[in-house]
């Protein structure tokens, strides 16, 4: 039905804005068909994901694997602030997930280090950070090229042309639309 309806409308791009499954199904499609996409995170979809996995199941996960540095406990951590967006003040998410992007450092997991990175710039949207974002979004995307994982790319130069876009810096914009198209 999604196909259906974009192949009927033929658009020179998309924005997903409907994060969750169809969120994730438009997005696919995009990327299966070359597609020019953008998203947004304008949803409550972290609360519905709570409600259905509560955060005491994420923080017993923690407990019982302990304090030792490994990636499952990056993971943990990453999600876990996601998880609390709306019920933990940003200090502990932003605290939960600089231990994250630390222990991610620490073990070399260029993976881990992206998700939780991912997960910290989505954090922070305020317009005073949006230069340290788009740092932290070109360290992403040299991730993702060295792992070859085009995917994963094409997410993180979604997020940078916002913020680039937000600066008012046409020229990256352009060259980032252009990549995006390219891929």
């Amino acid at each position: 039905e999604i196909a259906r309806r974009i192949e009927r409308f033929d658009p020179d791009a998309i924005h997903v804005a409907t994060e969750g499954p169809i969120g994730y199904q438009v997005r696919a499609y995009c990327l299966k068909h070359g597609h020019a996409f953008t998203t947004s995170y304008t949803t409550r979809f972290p609360e519905y994901i709570r409600a259905r996995m509560p955060l005491p199941v994420l923080e017993r996960a923690l407990e019982r694997i302990g304090p030792d540095d490994s990636v499952l406990r990056v993971y943990l951590l990453a999600h876990l602030a996601r998880g609390g967006q709306g019920s933990m003040s940003a200090e502990e998410l932003i605290a939960l997930l600089d231990e994250a992007v630390g222990m991610a450092r620490r073990l070399g997991d260029p993976r881990a280090l992206v998700e939780s990175l991912r997960l910290r710039v989505s954090v922070d949207r305020t317009p005073g950070h949006i230069r340290s974002r788009i740092e932290t979004l070109d360290e992403m995307l040299q991730l993702a090229e060295r792992l070859g994982d085009k995917r994963m790319y094409m997410e993180q130069l979604n997020f940078r042309v916002y913020d680039v876009l937000a600066l008012g810096d046409s020229t990256s914009w352009d060259r980032d639309l252009e990549t995006h198209r390219r891929l």
